[in-house]
């Protein structure tokens, strides 16, 4: 048998695995490196011991938290203390949310890797028993040190760690034979486009061959944050055990030490660029460009606003009508003004603008029938001056996912001394959108005056 390997120091204790308090804002989350299976759980299973063995190769992330872990002085660390065919806390619990419930591997297995049953029998309330043991206080933990790390850095980033086979295994979605060396996963919400970007480049640095959410997708997030605080920020980095192990027998190969070094150096330049970009998204943006004398919170001494974007989710509706808008007052008050519009959940193909924002905003002498919209992205962050969101929601979202949009990021309202968000009329009637179209134009009027009254004064 292999030797159950788990950061418990019971295996009758779930909750003793690892538990370091973040020192800088970041957590390093292993979630199947554990081989270890209580007795009362083992007597539950099918499997004979032989059988058993061979699963446990397959599945557990063999070793991963050696080559992932980096100390108390550098990061958070949560460990699973049992293995993952006890329970999955990378699962999500309703099973119809979750894609391998499909294949009888959802929070709790019931099926083996290659289809076979895995349990006796499971029931509404034994499911219920092993998340009660072993799934909630794993997730109550890594929540308490989302929120400790929040509290205390302003921010939070969690390195999802993982190995995988070189092969597929029979369960898998992803059936290609072509597996990269290091496999990076991501979330729309909560992984800001550089994060990956400087995770690839690191490992590629070092001579590793990587892709993006394959042959694995995805990364965890504390589900009190998901979706909702885009504070949090997630990573997952896998690693393709070919290059540090024997799959056949489970032993460390040559090659341990050499990966273990690369992955440190690639984690260290991870969480260096994660530290870098709060310290230069906390600062205003005109230290940010080097200049002296900060007024009005968007920009420095007599350096004008000159380029505008407008935000909003799919750059169809009200970000186009507020683009419009403002070119079309910009034109007369101040020519060398700009606006431009982009959506943070816009498609990838160029989408034209809804007919009744067409209609609506015709009614005020603008015309959107040549507009493609465009997602939002670092370079339009980084090239705007001033950023105008629509929503208090769309701000949260773009000073989380984007360097440098702190401070420079306002909701449309808010930059016009008025309350509350722009409603979405997408989907709705003509009223809705000449509604809208009605808000918008008055804010930005606002805006302009706004603008115009600080350029003088400046």
């Amino acid at each position: 048998m292999i030797q159950p390997r788990a950061q418990s120091t019971s295996e009758l204790d779930p909750l003793a695995g690892r538990e370091l308090m973040p020192r800088i804002g970041v957590i390093l989350h292993i979630p199947h490196a554990s081989t270890l299976i209580p007795a009362d759980e083992r007597a539950k299973l099918l499997l004979s011991d032989e059988d058993l063995r061979a699963e446990l190769l397959r599945m557990t992330d063999w070793y991963v938290d050696e080559l992932f872990e980096m100390g108390g002085e550098a990061a958070g660390t949560v460990v699973f203390p049992v293995s993952r065919l006890v329970v999955d806390p990378e699962r999500f619990t309703d099973d119809a949310a979750e894609p391998m419930a499909t294949r009888g591997m959802g929070a709790v297995y019931t099926m083996t890797s290659d289809g076979r049953p895995l349990r006796s029998s499971l029931d509404a309330m034994e499911r219920q028993r092993l998340l009660q043991a072993y799934y909630f206080p794993h997730h109550a933990m890594l929540n308490r040190l989302a929120v400790d790390a929040i509290a205390d850095h302003g921010r939070c980033l969690i390195v999802d760690a993982h190995s995988f086979p070189s092969s597929p295994l029979p369960c898998d979605l992803d059936q290609s034979p072509v597996r990269p060396d290091i496999c990076i996963g991501t979330d729309a919400f909560h992984t800001p486009e550089w994060l990956p970007q400087m995770a690839t480049d690191a490992f590629r640095s070092l001579g590793r061959r990587v892709e993006p959410n394959r042959p694995y997708a995805g990364t965890i997030v504390p589900m009190s944050f998901y979706r909702k605080d885009a504070r949090v920020h997630s990573i997952m980095v896998e690693v393709n055990r070919s290059l540090y192990m024997d799959e056949d027998t489970g032993e460390r190969s040559a090659g341990f030490g050499e990966v273990h070094s690369k992955i440190q150096s690639a984690l260290a330049a991870i969480i260096a660029a994660d530290a870098r970009q709060a310290a230069i998204s906390s600062r205003p943006p005109a230290c940010r460009r080097g200049a002296i004398g900060c007024y009005s919170g968007y920009h420095c001494g007599r350096e004008a606003v000159k380029k505008i974007l407008f935000i909003c989710t799919g750059n169809t509706c009200r970000s186009p009508m507020a683009e419009g808008f403002f070119n079309q007052l910009a034109r007369a008050e101040a020519p060398e003004w700009q606006a431009n519009s982009a959506g943070l959940d816009a498609s990838g193909t160029p989408a034209a603008a809804t007919c009744n924002a067409i209609t609506a905003a015709r009614e005020y002498g603008v015309d959107l029938s040549g507009h493609r919209s465009q997602r939002l992205s670092q370079a339009l962050v980084d090239e705007a001056d001033l950023l105008l969101t629509m929503t208090a929601a769309h701000k949260q979202r773009v000073e989380g996912r984007f360097a440098g949009a702190t401070g420079k990021v306002h909701t449309l309202l808010e930059f016009t001394d008025q309350e509350g968000d722009i409603d979405d009329p997408y989907c709705g009637s003509l009223c809705d959108y000449q509604d809208a179209a009605e808000q918008i134009r008055g804010a930005v009027e606002r805006a302009v005056d706004r603008l115009r009254s600080e350029e003088k004064s400046g």
